[in-house]
């Protein structure tokens, strides 16, 4: 059954040398995994993607059910990220590997997708992209149930404080 979807490729890595696995978040599917063949044999997929991290791509696939991945047929390029500054170049490398390391589990979160999506997308926009990263980071924690306001009660209570004096 052939599906459209648009997704985020965190890491790209190479499978042979004619296809690439590609992990990626979207919408729907949340945390997945693609290959993308390249080359003559498949509908003429000569380039592949841009060697850049955090591409959003609009992908036709291929989703059987006996298949452990499923087959991109084609694919085209909604968001390519800039790929004359390095200093964006290092800060995209870095939130790349943060989602590829944080977002295991195949559920989808419409919410942390579309905030993925602005974020970058702002890193293009931004002058000084580094300074995105420390509101990212927090906001992104707080999507995923690691922050928030029980932080800010935790805080409140001095309860590091008592911790200390319970273990002296």
């Amino acid at each position: 059954m052939l599906k459209t979807a648009q997704i985020i490729v965190l890491h790209c890595q190479k499978h042979s040398d004619k296809a690439n696995i590609l992990h990626t978040y979207s919408q729907v599917e949340g945390r997945d995994n693609f290959i993308l063949y390249r080359g003559r044999k498949r509908q003429g997929m000569e380039g592949g993607i841009p060697n850049l991290p955090l591409v959003i791509l609009e992908v036709s696939y291929d989703d059987k059910k006996n298949r452990e991945m499923k087959v991109i047929q084609s694919f085209n390029p909604v968001f390519i990220p800039r790929a004359d500054d390095s200093q964006k170049q290092c800060v995209r490398m870095v939130l790349g590997e943060i989602l590829y390391k944080t977002l295991r589990h195949p559920m989808a979160d419409p919410t942390i997708y579309s905030f993925l999506v602005d974020t970058i997308k702002q890193i293009d926009t931004e002058p000084q992209a580094q300074v995105l990263l420390r509101p990212f980071l927090h906001h992104f924690s707080e999507l995923l149930g690691y922050g928030g306001e029980w932080i800010e009660e935790w805080n409140e209570l001095k309860s590091l404080d008592l911790l200390r004096e319970m273990l002296d």
